[in-house]
């Protein structure tokens, strides 16, 4: 009962936090972008190899920057992740309530991204949090009732099952928009 209400509030705090007027989004082409935020959860080495494996795409289309941000509730990182390669959300860095501390936010805040793509397997406040609050011109993810006003562009998929298909309608989708 306790954790529900931690997470309602901490849901609730997210929305009243996120102001629409404050961000406009920019439609851009995928040859027009630069930089890149992959959002995704620390679960396991196959998975962590399917977002090395997309952020190698991303670099293979022009992209001169894609980060990583790995989210664990575990205390200490599994040894297949490179602490050097991604930056990590970790227990320490969420208060109770599920909200990214303020020194994790505002090292996101100074990050100025033209793409940011969510590749959790599962809707978290604290990547939710990040997500929202990001600096990104073009946000994408899967279609959520939970956090589908925080992205752009919404691209159908189960990214469980299967996550290659979901990489390619991103870079499918993005590449359909019109250059002005």
């Amino acid at each position: 009962m306790i954790a529900f209400l931690e997470k309602s509030i901490g849901r609730w705090i997210l929305k009243k936090g996120v102001d629409k007027d404050r961000r406009t989004p920019v439609a851009l082409n995928i040859s027009d972008m630069k930089s890149a935020l992959l959002v995704f959860d620390i679960t396991n080495q196959n998975d962590f190899f399917y977002i090395q494996e997309f952020q190698k795409k991303l670099k293979l289309e022009g992209f001169e920057k894609v980060e990583l941000i790995g989210f664990s509730l575990e205390k200490e990182l599994p040894s297949f992740v490179d602490s050097k390669l991604v930056q990590v959300l970790g227990k320490k860095d969420v208060s109770l309530l599920g909200i990214p501390s303020d020194e994790f936010v505002q090292s996101l805040f100074q990050k100025k991204m033209d793409l940011l793509v969510d590749c959790t397997s599962e809707n978290s406040l604290p990547t939710d949090y990040l997500m929202a609050l990001a600096n990104a011109k073009t946000k994408v993810g899967a279609p959520s009732q939970i956090n589908e006003y925080i992205f752009d562009l919404l691209i159908d998929g189960n990214r469980k099952e299967n996550f290659g298909v979901y990489v390619k309608n991103v870079i499918h989708f993005l590449k359909m928009i019109n250059r002005k």
